[in-house]
């Protein structure tokens, strides 16, 4: 299974799909900065995480005595992404976050990760406003990602474990006050 950052992911089928450099798109920003200049910028992040499954399988492997633990993680990742501008493209193009993230490329990026994106945001929200005296144009965009993590390291198979004392009645003190 291949390593990766859900964001990154994001920002690659989004500038994929608008045609616009990376460098306009930053990932995991907190507090998304007003443009300099009249250019779109976009802001990534994950908002919120929900575990769906957390499953553990033991097995061993041929050539080797240890035993290895196989981890896996289901989460639904809530990912918030924000597009901004000075002049009207934010309010023109928002929609096409949307279009770029059920598109065919999009499509290949979540079988290449193993991941599935929502058809359709769980938000769709107008947050434009005047920041410093200048009409800022912004929308944000909540999706859900659906992906999973996986571990897998050695452990200790069950007949190395210490021995384990139950104790069903506690002492008592003879000693009486």
């Amino acid at each position: 299974m291949l390593e990766f950052e859900t964001v990154e992911v994001i920002a690659d089928i989004i500038a994929h799909g608008m045609d616009i450099p990376e460098g306009q798109i930053a990932t995991y920003n907190p507090g998304i900065p007003p443009p300099q200049q009249q250019e779109l910028f976009i802001g990534i992040d994950i908002t919120a995480k929900e575990v769906l499954a957390n499953n553990i399988r033991y097995e061993s492997r041929e050539n080797n005595t240890d035993l290895w633990q196989l981890q896996t993680l289901q989460v639904r990742e809530l990912v918030s992404v924000t597009i901004v501008s000075l002049d009207a493209e934010a309010h023109e193009r928002n929609h096409e976050i949307v279009l770029a993230l059920g598109s065919t490329y999009a499509q290949q990026m979540q079988e290449k990760y193993s991941l599935q994106i929502a058809r359709t945001p769980s938000s769709f929200t107008n947050t434009s406003g005047i920041v410093d005296s200048t009409n800022l144009n912004r929308y944000t965009i909540i999706v859900a990602i659906q992906r999973a993590y996986y571990k897998e390291s050695t452990t200790e198979s069950f007949d190395q474990f210490q021995p384990v004392s139950l104790i069903t009645q506690p002492a008592t003190s003879n000693s009486t006050p």
